[in-house]
């Protein structure tokens, strides 16, 4: 096996989900490839991290409060038989809904950007690697790539569709210093840039579908943090993560660590 068959069976080999023919090709591989055994360490590290990072306790009411929402919410159904002419009509809207669908693809594929996903993901490995280096321009690079337009917190909200989920202010001390709206292949996102104490502390990313893809190849972990399935990638010197929100997704660049993690998580589901 090579490396580019090795690298996305990483993680589930941490995990012990391979094959046995498979799990013994990627020992093979890894006790000859430097590079496969440090992403196979980067896994380790970081599901270590996640294991040890202790759990909140749920509130003591919480359950109550769970029984009583699903008591409101018990389903009412009902049934329909649709006659002969009724099945005709049904089969025509059917029929026409099939055209306008086609339409809309053909209009999707004809007026989609000229930017290609496989070179969104390649600029967004640029943006990482840029702020592994601790590049002071790394901020800009995605703005000026996908024509980033600065806005304020109302006009991030207008370009989402829905309410921005990053607050001028988290964990205390992380103070927005620029937004930027970025015209991308996948959508608008919003760029939000954190400082803490004057020095870019970590930038968030509002998108509208889970883009793990981002990451490439880097070695990533999936796991529960306070309630939220994450996507996780070891950074040097911090994490990267990404998971969902009402309305879309957040992907964060530049958390210290597990617990700092899921105290923005904590927070930002709390507003």
């Amino acid at each position: 096996m090579n490396c580019n068959e090795v690298i996305p069976l990483l993680s589930p080999f941490h995990d012990g989900e391979l094959t046995p023919d498979e799990h013994r090709a990627i020992v093979v591989h890894i006790a000859s490839c430097a590079a496969c055994s440090q992403k196979l360490e980067s896994i380790r590290r970081l599901s270590d991290l996640v294991e040890t990072t202790p759990t909140p306790e749920a509130p003591s009411t919480l359950l109550t409060k769970l029984e009583q929402s699903l008591d409101s919410l018990a389903p009412r159904r009902r049934w329909f038989k649709l006659g002969p002419a009724q099945s005709r009509a049904a089969a025509a809207l059917l029929a026409a809904a099939a055209v306008v669908a086609v339409c809309v693809t053909v209009w999707k594929i004809s007026s989609a950007p000229s930017h290609s996903h496989e070179e969104m993901v390649r600029v967004f490995n640029e943006f990482l690697d840029s702020y592994e280096q601790g590049n002071p321009s790394t901020e800009e690079l995605l703005a000026r790539r996908y024509d980033g337009t600065l806005v304020n917190e109302a006009a991030a909200t207008a370009a989402l569709k829905r309410k921005t989920v990053a607050p001028p202010v988290v964990l205390a001390n992380h103070r927005v210093t620029k937004r930027y709206v970025l015209k991308m292949p996948c959508c608008d996102c919003v760029e939000t840039i954190y400082a803490r104490d004057g020095t870019t502390s970590f930038v968030l990313f509002e998108h509208e579908k889970e883009q793990s893809e981002w990451f490439n190849t880097r070695p990533m972990v999936r796991a529960e943090c306070r309630g939220k399935a994450c996507c996780m990638v070891q950074l040097k010197g911090s994490l990267a993560a990404t998971w969902p929100v009402e309305g879309g997704f957040v992907t964060i660049v530049g958390v210290r660590d597990v617990s700092e993690l899921g105290d923005l998580i904590e927070e930002l589901q709390a507003l």
